[in-house]
């Protein structure tokens, strides 16, 4: 068993080494080749920049497979490639990374420390998707990744404020409104049913006098209407993903 372990370690450690030299200096690493030379380095030196202004290292990390690297999850995998290469800022190693495999389309995000798990709660990190992986949905690699720097400056900034993104509770009144309203129905229909006295009339000799018919009023009713409707169908840019917690942080992963 000794063995074993040792045998996953080292393998491990080797697939991983071909991604040190991202732990050093760098914010940003592209094995899959997505991003032109220029590129790369702008979105390094943004990443950096917001990383040195939240003491918060924000981590990007594409990959051909990430099986290359871990027989584990992709999530697990980011939890580890987090740990293994040292990332992180300050003395409790605060951070961000959101890990791609271009193989199958997955991603993973990984948020670390206190202070980064305050900014984004369960529900920043869902909403905060929406900002980048539709660009990954349409390849659109820089514009992704930019997009992701973006939303991380903004959701710390708003954490150090002491307003983070957390869920509205409007939606918790409305089901109080609606629930108002069921009550009131129920306690109307009651009382509707409790008199007895009142009954509509079955037949119209209550409206024939000796003179005849006796009409005062005339009402037209619309009694149907057909309509066609097709539903549109509308892309999220991201399929079945789902929220993790483990290694030391929590996260998400999904499809793009």
């Amino acid at each position: 068993m000794k063995k074993l372990v040792h045998l996953i370690v080292t393998v491990f450690m080797i697939s991983i080494m071909s991604i040190s030299s991202f732990a050093s200096d760098m914010y940003v690493y592209d094995e899959s080749g997505l991003l032109a030379a220029e590129e790369l380095i702008a979105l390094d030196t943004r990443a950096a920049e917001v990383s040195d202004e939240h003491d918060c290292g924000i981590y990007m990390i594409a990959v051909n497979n990430y099986h290359d690297y871990s027989t584990s999850d992709i999530y697990t995998t980011a939890t580890e490639l987090y740990h293994g290469l040292d990332l992180g800022e300050g003395e409790d190693r605060e951070g961000v990374l959101l890990l791609l495999s271009l193989y199958d389309r997955s991603y993973a995000t990984f948020f670390y420390g206190e202070n980064v798990e305050y900014a984004f709660d369960g529900y920043g990190q869902e909403q905060m998707e929406g900002e980048f992986l539709d660009d990954f949905g349409n390849n659109d690699w820089y514009s992704g990744f930019n997009d992701y720097i973006s939303v991380c400056d903004e959701y710390l900034t708003l954490a150090e404020e002491g307003s983070p993104v957390r869920e509205s509770v409007g939606h918790l009144y409305l089901i109080a409104f609606g629930a108002s309203i069921l009550i009131a129905y129920v306690v109307m229909a009651g009382l509707k049913s409790s008199m007895k006295s009142v009954r509509k009339g079955s037949i119209a000799n209550a409206y024939v006098t000796e003179e005849g018919l006796n009409l005062t009023e005339k009402r037209d009713h619309f009694l149907y209407k057909t309509q066609t409707r097709r539903k549109i169908e509308k892309s999220s840019g991201k399929s079945g993903s789902k929220s993790h917690s483990g290694g030391g942080g929590s996260g998400r992963s999904g499809k793009f």
